[in-house]
């Protein structure tokens, strides 16, 4: 082990020499922040405009689910309907509601009534979320009016997120973008570094073995990044604000072998390129897209069909998202086989891309 703790030596020398690690902490803080408070998808303030052409108490009644709530910005006017309709057109308003003529007259009666309500769906995420807030004002209001007695009433109750917050649901997607990205872009330089050097030289020459090499390379990364999942944990609960219902000792787990598996990524880059910036350039490619597209930040893997669903289950930030989102909002643990499962496939990614990093290692030009 001399010859590991020799080239471990080395390498921290180099790190501390050209503070890669400030810059490893930084670009972590600087994506966490840009994504956690970037993306939201959240729909507040939503424009509205509500055209009541009964103006009796109960439409008044109704329009209320409107106002006096930060979801929707409401306005009410006079218009016609093609007039209305212009707004959403000309992108001077996100909702419409169009309220018939007879609107208490028929309910009182018990006839049929149909409220036109228009969404501009051009964004299919906050046209949905606005979907829902229009069912839950209804629902509101038809609980208010007790002349009001329909057949089914439906009461949903939402887990684990009761708030829907989408930040609570993009945090832990965002932290593993970042344990998967920046580790890998960090330790996509430690063999490129040596070619462009040439002191691959003293490899080639020596007697160190290609694992004592793998091993003395890793060993510096992973005790170089590992602060980072100490770091998202404490953003997440004390900056953003998430709850913590699951045991942090998975938390701790998941993290080690996803940071290895990362770092296993970047040595793989490493191996096959001959320059630092095309290292880096294909680390952040083979991070950052894959990454965001078959994680289940934004779309949840079970819904994407074809190619794609299969793309997700062989990319390794899956499985360590769905442990995120079992730590932060479910609190299993071990205790759920799914996440024993998923503990398992991050352990076999280990083994794989290690191997195939020790068989792609030359001791030769």
């Amino acid at each position: 082990m001399h010859k590991v703790f020799a080239i471990i030596h080395k390498e921290f020398t180099e790190y501390f020499r050209e503070r890669v690690i400030l810059l490893t902490y930084v670009l972590s803080l600087t994506t966490l922040f840009v994504m956690g408070f970037g993306m939201n998808f959240d729909a507040e303030h939503v424009r509205t405009i509500v055209v009541d052409n009964d103006k009796t108490p109960l439409s008044m009644r109704f329009q209320r689910q409107f106002y006096n709530t930060k979801y929707f910005d409401s306005k009410t006017m006079d218009l016609s309907f093609d007039e209305s309709l212009k707004m959403i057109k000309t992108n001077r308003a996100d909702l419409l509601v169009f309220i018939p003529l007879g609107f208490e007259r028929d309910i009182a009666k018990g006839d049929a009534v149909s409220v036109g309500v228009y969404i501009d769906g051009s964004f299919p995420i906050m046209s949905k979320t606005i979907d829902g807030y229009l069912k839950a004002g209804l629902q509101q209001f038809i609980g208010r009016e007790s002349f009001i007695e329909p057949n089914v009433i439906v009461e949903a109750r939402y887990l684990f997120n009761q708030s829907m917050k989408t930040r609570w649901a993009i945090i832990p997607g965002c932290i593993a973008l970042v344990m998967l990205m920046v580790p890998a872009i960090f330790s996509a330089l430690m063999v490129v570094k040596e070619k462009e050097r040439g002191t691959i030289f003293n490899f080639y020459s020596s007697h160190l073995r290609r694992s004592e090499f793998i091993l003395g390379k890793v060993i510096p990364a992973f005790i170089s990044n590992i602060g980072i999942s100490f770091m998202m944990f404490f953003l997440a609960t004390y900056v953003f604000g998430l709850p913590f219902k699951g045991s942090f000792f998975v938390y701790l787990l998941a993290s080690i072998l996803f940071l290895v598996v990362g770092i296993g990524i970047g040595f793989f880059i490493s191996v096959i390129t001959e320059t630092q910036i095309a290292a880096i350039i294909l680390a952040a490619l083979v991070t950052a897209i894959p990454g965001y597209l078959y994680s289940g930040i934004t779309s949840p893997v079970d819904s994407m069909e074809g190619i794609a669903f299969y793309i997700a289950h062989m990319y390794p930030i899956m499985y360590y998202v769905k442990i995120m989102y079992d730590c932060f909002l479910i609190g299993d643990g071990l205790g759920s086989p799914n996440i024993r499962l998923y503990l398992l496939i991050l352990g076999g990614f280990i083994f794989i891309i290690y191997l195939v990093n020790y068989l792609l290692l030359r001791k030769k030009i």
